[in-house]
C-alpha cells in the first residue's frame, strides 16, 4: 500500500475543504467525482465527516456521484457526517432522498443508533425529521435507539425519541434488558426518573437472569436509584434472581451499607430469606466481616441470627472461621445468638477460632460463660487439640484458663 492510501489530489482537496481546487480538478475530464481510496470512501466521504459544507453540496450536484457510496465498513457519507456530529452537512444530506438515513454499517450500527449513543441531541432532532427513519432498529446486541441513548445517560435525547408514538419504551435487546434496566444499572437518575413519569413503563421487568432494575442498582450503589423503585407499589423488593440472588444480597455483598438499610425498611423484605445455598444475608455479610451491614442486620425485627447455609455454618461460625472478630463481638451481644451450634461436620464457632489460630475470635467466645469448649467434631477433635496441634499458643492458654475445660488428649 502506498504512503497515500491510493487517495487522489481530489480526495485531500475534499479532506481539507478547498473548495476552488475541488473545482478545478472536478472539470478535469480524467476526475472521478465518485472516486474511493483504498479504504473504499469516496471524496464526498472525507468532505462530509471535515464539515466542509460547500464542497458537499458541490459533489451532490455532480452527475456521477451517488450520494450514498458506501466504504468497506459500510460506512457513507452521510453516517460519516454523523459520527463527526457535521450538524449542516447531516442536515443538507438529509435533504436529499437518495440517502437513506437507516443504513446500517459492517457493525449493525445505524446512524440515529451512533447519535444516541453519544448523545448527539441536535443530529438525533435532525434524524427524527426524516419520515423514513426508522427509530426501532436494533443493534446487534438488539437495543434500540431508546436504549442506547438510556444506557449512556443521554437525558435529552431519551426525551425527544419518546416523545413520539413509535417507541417501545420496553423494548428489551436480547438479555432482555430493557432502557428502565440499563439506565439503573449505569446509575442515570435523570432517565431513570423520566422513565418511571411514563404510564406505560415496566420498571420490574427482569433480563435473561431474572434480574430487575432494582436488583442492578442496588448492586452497583446507586441509592437515589434504589429509592424511586422500592417507593413503587409495581416494585417486588424481594425477587430472586436465577442464581439465587435479590436486590437484599446484591447490596449485602457489595457492601452497599446505606441502600441496604434501605431495602431493609420496605416491609416487603424478608431479611431472613435463603439464597440458592440455603444462606442468608445475615451469614454472607457476617463471612465478609461486614461490621456495619450487621449491625444493620441485626437491628431488623424478626432477624433469626442462628440461620445456616446448607453446610450448617450460621453467621457466627463463619464470622468465627474467617477471623472477623468485630462481627463475633456483635453476634455475642445477643442473647438469643447460640455459640455451641455445629455444622455438618460438628464443628462450633470456638473449634474453628482453635484451628485457624482466630485468637481474638477465641477470646471473645470463651468470655461467653454459655460456650462448651469441649465439644468436639464429627473427627472426635476438640478445640483445645485443635489449638495444641496448630501451635496456637495463645488460644490453649485461653482455654487452659476456663475450669470446664477437659484437657485430655
Amino acid at each position: 500500500m502506498s504512503a497515500n492510501y491510493g487517495r487522489a489530489p481530489l480526495s485531500y482537496a475534499a479532506a481539507c475543504g478547498n473548495y476552488d481546487v475541488v473545482v478545478a480538478l472536478l472539470d478535469r475530464e480524467e476526475a472521478e467525482a465518485d472516486g474511493e481510496d483504498y479504504y473504499g470512501r469516496s471524496h464526498l466521504s472525507h468532505a462530509a465527516e471535515n464539515g466542509h459544507t460547500q464542497v458537499v453540496n458541490l459533489f451532490l450536484q455532480h452527475p456521477a456521484m451517488e450520494p450514498d457510496h458506501p466504504d468497506h465498513e459500510l460506512q457513507t457519507p452521510f453516517y460519516w457526517a454523523v459520527k463527526e456530529r457535521q450538524y449542516d452537512v447531516v442536515e443538507l444530506l438529509l435533504e436529499q432522498k437518495s440517502v437513506n438515513p437507516n443504513w446500517k454499517d459492517v457493525n449493525g450500527q445505524t446512524p440515529l443508533l451512533w447519535a444516541c449513543l453519544r448523545g448527539y441531541s441536535d443530529i438525533v432532532e435532525l434524524l427524527l425529521r426524516r419520515e423514513d427513519i426508522e427509530p426501532e432498529i436494533w443493534a446487534p446486541n438488539g437495543q434500540t435507539a431508546l436504549a442506547c441513548a438510556a444506557e449512556s445517560g443521554h437525558h435529552q435525547v431519551v426525551k425527544q425519541l419518546l416523545n413520539r408514538s413509535d417507541i417501545d419504551i420496553n423494548s428489551p435487546d436480547k438479555d432482555a434488558r430493557t432502557p428502565v434496566l440499563l439506565a439503573a444499572r449505569h446509575g442515570h437518575v435523570k432517565v431513570v426518573d423520566f422513565l418511571l413519569e411514563r404510564n406505560d413503563i415496566n420498571a420490574d421487568k427482569a433480563d435473561t437472569h431474572g434480574r430487575t432494575p432494582l436488583s442492578h442498582a442496588a448492586e452497583w450503589g446507586h441509592r437515589e436509584i434504589v429509592a424511586s423503585l422500592l417507593a413503587r407499589q409495581d416494585v417486588w423488593p424481594d425477587r430472586f434472581d436465577k442464581w439465587g440472588g435479590r436486590p437484599l444480597s446484591w447490596a449485602v455483598d457489595e457492601a452497599h451499607n446505606e441502600i441496604v438499610q434501605l431495602i431493609l425498611e420496605h416491609p416487603g423484605v424478608d431479611a431472613n430469606a435463603r439464597n440458592a445455598m440455603g444462606g442468608t444475608v445475615l451469614v454472607n455479610a457476617a463471612s465478609f466481616g461486614y461490621h456495619g451491614i450487621v449491625k444493620l442486620l441485626l437491628r431488623w425485627k424478626g432477624i433469626l441470627p442462628n440461620m445456616y447455609r446448607d453446610n450448617g455454618r450460621t453467621a457466627l461460625l463463619v464470622a468465627a472461621m474467617y477471623g472477623k472478630h468485630e462481627v463475633v463481638k456483635l453476634l455475642l451481644a445477643r442473647d438469643d445468638v447460640d455459640p455451641n451450634l455445629m455444622d455438618q461436620n460438628g464443628r462450633t464457632a470456638l473449634w474453628s477460632a482453635s484451628i485457624y489460630g482466630n485468637t481474638e475470635v477465641a477470646r471473645l467466645l470463651l468470655e461467653r460463660e454459655d460456650t462448651d469448649p469441649n465439644i468436639a467434631d464429627k473427627g472426635g477433635r476438640t478445640p483445645l487439640q485443635c489449638a495444641t496441634q496448630g501451635g496456637h499458643r495463645a488460644i490453649v492458654k485461653r482455654l487452659m484458663e476456663r475450669e470446664d475445660v477437659r484437657n485430655g488428649m
